[in-house]
């Protein structure tokens, strides 16, 4: 009887942590995936990155001394790449889109998208790179003090006399 139980109870326990351990190492992986595609594209645009973050599917990088920013986005099989000069960089800007609804009573919203809006000198059109969409992922993960993090960074890598210039 005593054995049957600790055989049973050993194998419940099996049951519930190998799942468990299986999902994390699955976690594991993808990020070190992400993040050797990374620093292939470091190694590849030969950046020194003095600030860099990755969260979900995106990573981003400002190397100052070369005034470049790095942005990759990472959806299912697809990755989106984009290599900024910020010596071309107009104004950066954060576009958000809110989804309001009332819940109790009070009136409350919901983030949809949230980007980042790189207009530039040159003719080039304006460069929105995705923080966050909704319909890529539920889970919101401090975007907005994300978002206004980056702003802060891409601005204070634009040339001064631009920003003079073009201040509105």
């Amino acid at each position: 009887m005593k054995i049957s139980m600790t055989v049973m109870s050993l194998f419940v326990i099996l049951i519930v942590t190998i799942p468990y351990i299986w999902f994390i190492r699955i976690g594991k992986n993808e990020t070190k995936k992400k993040e050797r595609i990374f620093d292939k594209l470091i190694k590849q645009e030969q950046l020194t990155l003095t600030s860099n973050e990755m969260w979900n599917n995106s990573i981003i990088g400002i190397d100052e001394t070369k005034k470049t920013m790095l942005f990759v986005k990472l959806k299912d099989a697809q990755k989106d790449f984009f290599i900024i000069n910020l010596n071309d960089v107009k104004s950066c800007q954060i576009n958000k889109v809110t989804r309001d609804f009332k819940k109790d009573k009070k009136m409350e919203f919901e983030l949809q998208t949230l980007d980042l809006e790189l207009s530039f000198i040159s003719k080039k059109p304006n460069l929105v790179l995705n923080f966050f969409d909704m319909n890529d992922s539920f889970s919101q993960d401090f975007e907005m003090q994300r978002a206004e993090k980056w702003v802060t960074l891409v601005r204070q890598n634009i040339p001064k006399q631009v920003l003079k210039t073009y201040a509105a």
